[in-house]
This record gives C-alpha cells, structure tokens and sequence, in this order.
C-alpha cells in the first residue's frame, strides 16, 4: 500500500522544501529508514528520488544538530550506493565544467559520505 502511494515522495519533497529545519529533516529522514526497511523494492525507489542529496542538504544546512548528523549518516550509510561517491568525486574532479552551486553541494555530500566507515576509506 505505501509503494502504490509512493509516500516517500511526499517525504522527500516535504525535506526539500524544508532543508532548513532540522526537526522536519530527522522526521523526514526516520520516516525514510522505515519505509526502506520495510521492503527492498521501497529502498531503490527512495535511492532513485534522490534521497541522499535530499539528507545531505539537510544535514549542510543543519550541522550544529548532533541527532540529525547521527541520524543523517545511518540513513546514508542505509541508502546510498558507491554511485554516489563516485558521481561526487567526479564533479570535484572536472569541477570547471560545474557552476559553484554543483560544487558545494558534491562537497558537502562527499563530507557527509565520509561519515560512513567504508566510505571513508575510499574516499
């Protein structure tokens, strides 16, 4: 019933909408953790809605909150896939074909990776 409703959706949105409050973002983010939990098939569609830049943003516009730092990286460390390292490694890389917008948002996506152990070693 929720994969016919694709509620995360909503959820994703409502964060992006909101990055700036940091109670929505750890709602937000608690709600996802449940719903990818909850059946593989709902945690590829979260992935695929863009659910990590969505946390990450969250997360750069809210650092001084220590459960939603914590809460933020073991929702990454549940969602994201090497992909997301690479893609961001990669605008680094080649960041003159990037506006400043792109830039920082693969840095601070990049940082918050970093938070999760195997990534760390990567990157």
């Amino acid at each position: 019933q929720f994969g016919d409703k694709s509620v995360w959706n909503h959820i994703i949105n409502v964060m992006k909408s909101n990055a700036r409050d940091g109670n929505v973002a750890i709602s937000g983010i608690s709600a996802l953790q449940k719903l990818a939990l909850l059946d593989k098939k709902y945690a590829v569609a979260i992935q695929q809605n863009d659910a990590v830049q969505v946390i990450s943003s969250c997360m750069q516009f809210n650092p001084d909150l220590k459960l939603l730092t914590q809460s933020g990286a073991a929702a990454l460390r549940l969602l994201s896939v090497q992909d997301d390292v690479s893609r961001s490694l990669n605008v680094l890389l080649d960041f003159e074909k990037y506006d400043n917008v792109v830039i920082s948002q693969a840095l601070g996506l990049m940082g918050n990776l970093a938070l999760i152990q195997e990534n760390a070693q990567f990157i």
